[in-house]
Protein backbone atom coordinates (compact mmCIF):
# COMPACT_ATOMS: atom_id res chain seq x y z
CA UNK A 1 0.00 0.00 0.00
CA UNK A 2 2.92 2.39 1.04
CA UNK A 3 4.62 2.10 -2.32
CA UNK A 4 1.34 2.07 -4.27
CA UNK A 5 0.72 5.71 -2.39
CA UNK A 6 3.84 6.87 -3.19
CA UNK A 7 4.14 5.79 -6.77
CA UNK A 8 0.66 8.01 -6.78
CA UNK A 9 2.69 10.84 -5.50
CA UNK A 10 5.16 10.69 -8.05
CA UNK A 11 2.91 10.85 -10.82
CA UNK A 12 0.97 13.65 -9.42
CA UNK A 13 4.43 15.90 -8.82
CA UNK A 14 4.94 14.60 -12.26
CA UNK A 15 1.59 15.80 -13.57
CA UNK A 16 1.41 19.14 -11.25
CA UNK A 17 5.13 20.11 -12.75
CA UNK A 18 3.75 19.14 -16.67
CA UNK A 19 1.19 21.17 -16.04
CA UNK A 20 2.86 24.19 -14.52
CA UNK A 21 5.28 24.07 -17.35
CA UNK A 22 2.98 24.19 -19.97
CA UNK A 23 0.89 27.44 -17.70
CA UNK A 24 4.50 28.96 -17.80
CA UNK A 25 5.03 28.61 -21.61
CA UNK A 26 1.47 29.96 -22.21
CA UNK A 27 1.89 32.96 -20.05
CA UNK A 28 5.52 33.72 -21.56
CA UNK A 29 4.81 32.82 -24.86
CA UNK A 30 1.31 32.36 -25.80
CA UNK A 31 2.80 28.72 -27.17
CA UNK A 32 -0.60 27.53 -29.16
CA UNK A 33 1.48 23.95 -28.96
CA UNK A 34 1.46 24.05 -25.13
CA UNK A 35 -2.09 25.52 -24.67
CA UNK A 36 -3.50 22.43 -27.24
CA UNK A 37 -2.22 20.28 -24.40
CA UNK A 38 -3.59 22.29 -21.52
CA UNK A 39 -6.97 22.28 -23.20
CA UNK A 40 -6.69 18.72 -23.54
CA UNK A 41 -6.14 17.88 -19.68
CA UNK A 42 -9.45 20.01 -19.09
CA UNK A 43 -11.50 19.84 -21.80
CA UNK A 44 -14.01 17.07 -20.36
CA UNK A 45 -14.12 18.56 -17.28
CA UNK A 46 -15.04 22.20 -17.98
CA UNK A 47 -17.56 20.83 -20.41
CA UNK A 48 -18.78 18.45 -17.80
CA UNK A 49 -18.98 21.14 -15.47
CA UNK A 50 -20.52 23.19 -18.25
CA UNK A 51 -22.93 20.68 -18.83
CA UNK A 52 -24.48 19.65 -15.64
CA UNK A 53 -25.29 23.94 -15.06
CA UNK A 54 -27.16 24.36 -18.31
CA UNK A 55 -28.67 20.89 -19.22
CA UNK A 56 -27.79 21.32 -23.21
CA UNK A 57 -24.81 20.02 -25.29
CA UNK A 58 -24.69 22.41 -27.50
CA UNK A 59 -24.57 25.29 -25.07
CA UNK A 60 -22.11 23.34 -22.87
CA UNK A 61 -20.01 22.98 -26.48
CA UNK A 62 -19.84 26.84 -26.83
CA UNK A 63 -19.53 27.47 -23.27
CA UNK A 64 -16.12 25.53 -22.98
CA UNK A 65 -14.93 27.05 -25.90
CA UNK A 66 -15.89 30.44 -24.18
CA UNK A 67 -13.49 29.18 -22.04
CA UNK A 68 -10.99 28.08 -23.16
CA UNK A 69 -10.37 31.33 -24.89
CA UNK A 70 -10.63 33.47 -21.88
CA UNK A 71 -8.11 31.08 -20.35
CA UNK A 72 -5.74 31.53 -23.24
CA UNK A 73 -6.12 35.53 -23.29
CA UNK A 74 -6.38 35.60 -19.27
CA UNK A 75 -4.12 32.72 -18.09
CA UNK A 76 -1.31 35.84 -16.88
CA UNK A 77 -3.81 36.83 -14.39
CA UNK A 78 -3.53 32.91 -12.60
CA UNK A 79 -1.23 33.65 -9.91
CA UNK A 80 -1.33 30.22 -8.33
CA UNK A 81 -3.24 31.02 -4.92
CA UNK A 82 -5.28 27.96 -6.11
CA UNK A 83 -4.97 25.03 -7.77
CA UNK A 84 -5.28 25.97 -11.96
CA UNK A 85 -8.49 23.15 -11.65
CA UNK A 86 -10.26 25.35 -9.72
CA UNK A 87 -9.24 28.50 -11.48
CA UNK A 88 -10.49 27.21 -14.89
CA UNK A 89 -13.68 25.65 -13.54
CA UNK A 90 -14.79 28.66 -11.54
CA UNK A 91 -14.38 30.35 -14.82
CA UNK A 92 -16.68 27.52 -16.81
CA UNK A 93 -19.01 28.13 -13.79
CA UNK A 94 -19.20 32.06 -14.22
CA UNK A 95 -19.75 31.83 -17.62
CA UNK A 96 -22.72 29.43 -17.42
CA UNK A 97 -24.29 31.41 -15.06
CA UNK A 98 -24.21 34.56 -17.46
CA UNK A 99 -25.82 32.14 -20.10
CA UNK A 100 -28.67 31.49 -18.04
CA UNK A 101 -29.18 34.95 -16.59
CA UNK A 102 -29.46 36.02 -19.96
CA UNK A 103 -31.09 32.90 -22.37
CA UNK A 104 -33.12 31.22 -19.35
CA UNK A 105 -35.40 29.92 -21.87
CA UNK A 106 -32.27 28.16 -24.01
CA UNK A 107 -31.22 26.05 -21.41
CA UNK A 108 -34.52 23.84 -20.77
CA UNK A 109 -35.20 23.43 -24.49
CA UNK A 110 -32.41 21.16 -25.31
CA UNK A 111 -32.14 19.64 -22.14
CA UNK A 112 -30.72 16.44 -22.28
CA UNK A 113 -32.37 12.56 -21.76
CA UNK A 114 -28.77 11.44 -19.90
CA UNK A 115 -27.22 12.74 -16.55
CA UNK A 116 -23.75 10.72 -16.31
CA UNK A 117 -23.26 7.36 -18.18
CA UNK A 118 -25.05 4.97 -19.90
CA UNK A 119 -25.35 2.05 -17.98
CA UNK A 120 -22.96 -0.40 -19.38
CA UNK A 121 -25.49 -3.48 -20.01
CA UNK A 122 -27.78 -1.53 -22.21
CA UNK A 123 -27.60 -4.68 -25.21
CA UNK A 124 -29.33 -6.06 -22.40
CA UNK A 125 -32.12 -4.17 -21.65
CA UNK A 126 -35.59 -3.99 -22.52
CA UNK A 127 -37.01 -1.20 -24.86
CA UNK A 128 -39.36 -0.63 -21.52
CA UNK A 129 -36.71 -0.77 -19.19
CA UNK A 130 -34.69 1.80 -21.11
CA UNK A 131 -37.78 4.16 -21.85
CA UNK A 132 -37.97 3.95 -18.41
CA UNK A 133 -34.62 5.15 -17.74
CA UNK A 134 -34.66 7.89 -19.66
CA UNK A 135 -37.86 9.06 -18.35
CA UNK A 136 -36.07 9.29 -15.05
CA UNK A 137 -33.26 11.01 -15.81
CA UNK A 138 -35.01 12.97 -18.16
CA UNK A 139 -37.17 14.21 -14.90
CA UNK A 140 -34.21 14.71 -13.16
CA UNK A 141 -32.58 16.74 -15.39
CA UNK A 142 -35.63 19.15 -15.66
CA UNK A 143 -35.89 18.98 -11.84
CA UNK A 144 -31.96 20.44 -12.09
CA UNK A 145 -33.24 23.18 -14.34
CA UNK A 146 -35.49 24.16 -12.34
CA UNK A 147 -33.61 24.84 -9.30
CA UNK A 148 -32.43 28.88 -8.88
CA UNK A 149 -29.00 29.13 -10.81
CA UNK A 150 -27.29 29.94 -7.73
CA UNK A 151 -28.53 27.22 -5.83
CA UNK A 152 -28.56 24.65 -8.54
CA UNK A 153 -24.38 25.16 -9.14
CA UNK A 154 -24.05 24.39 -5.34
CA UNK A 155 -25.89 21.17 -5.78
CA UNK A 156 -24.17 20.47 -9.36
CA UNK A 157 -20.71 21.15 -8.26
CA UNK A 158 -21.01 19.10 -4.30
CA UNK A 159 -23.86 15.87 -5.50
CA UNK A 160 -22.59 15.63 -8.95
CA UNK A 161 -19.61 16.60 -10.16
CA UNK A 162 -18.38 15.60 -6.75
CA UNK A 163 -16.05 18.55 -5.39
CA UNK A 164 -15.26 19.45 -2.37
CA UNK A 165 -16.65 21.84 -0.27
CA UNK A 166 -13.45 24.53 -0.28
CA UNK A 167 -13.18 24.02 -4.00
CA UNK A 168 -16.36 24.77 -4.83
CA UNK A 169 -16.56 27.81 -2.66
CA UNK A 170 -13.69 29.08 -4.47
CA UNK A 171 -15.86 28.81 -7.96
CA UNK A 172 -18.42 30.58 -6.52
CA UNK A 173 -16.54 33.33 -4.96
CA UNK A 174 -18.90 32.66 -1.73
CA UNK A 175 -18.06 31.70 2.17
CA UNK A 176 -18.67 28.59 3.52
CA UNK A 177 -21.79 29.53 5.31
CA UNK A 178 -22.90 30.56 1.73
CA UNK A 179 -22.44 27.32 -0.03
CA UNK A 180 -23.84 24.94 2.74
CA UNK A 181 -26.91 27.60 2.82
CA UNK A 182 -27.20 27.19 -1.06
CA UNK A 183 -26.30 23.68 -0.95
CA UNK A 184 -29.17 23.18 1.44
CA UNK A 185 -31.93 25.55 -0.06
CA UNK A 186 -30.76 24.02 -3.54
CA UNK A 187 -30.93 20.21 -2.33
CA UNK A 188 -34.60 21.65 -0.38
CA UNK A 189 -35.75 22.73 -3.88
CA UNK A 190 -34.61 19.66 -6.14
CA UNK A 191 -36.17 17.15 -3.74
CA UNK A 192 -39.54 19.47 -4.01
CA UNK A 193 -39.53 19.45 -7.89
CA UNK A 194 -38.81 15.33 -8.15
CA UNK A 195 -42.06 14.89 -5.70
CA UNK A 196 -43.82 17.69 -7.73
CA UNK A 197 -44.01 20.20 -5.00
CA UNK A 198 -44.68 23.85 -6.36
CA UNK A 199 -43.47 26.10 -3.98
CA UNK A 200 -41.24 28.22 -4.37
CA UNK A 201 -37.50 28.41 -2.38
CA UNK A 202 -35.88 32.04 -1.55
CA UNK A 203 -33.18 33.76 -3.04
CA UNK A 204 -32.14 35.26 0.52
CA UNK A 205 -28.82 34.82 1.01
CA UNK A 206 -27.40 34.25 4.57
Amino acid sequence: MKIENKKMNILDEVSEAYERELIRKITETKDKESFYHLVKLYDGKVFSVAYRILGNKDDAVEIAQDVFVKVYRKIGQYRGEAPFGSWIRKIAVNLSLNRIKTRKNDALNGASTYIGSTSENNDQETPESSFAANERQKALMNAIMNVPEDFRAAVVLKDIEGYKYEEIARMLGVNMGTLKSRLSRGRLELKKQLYGIKEEVTNDEM
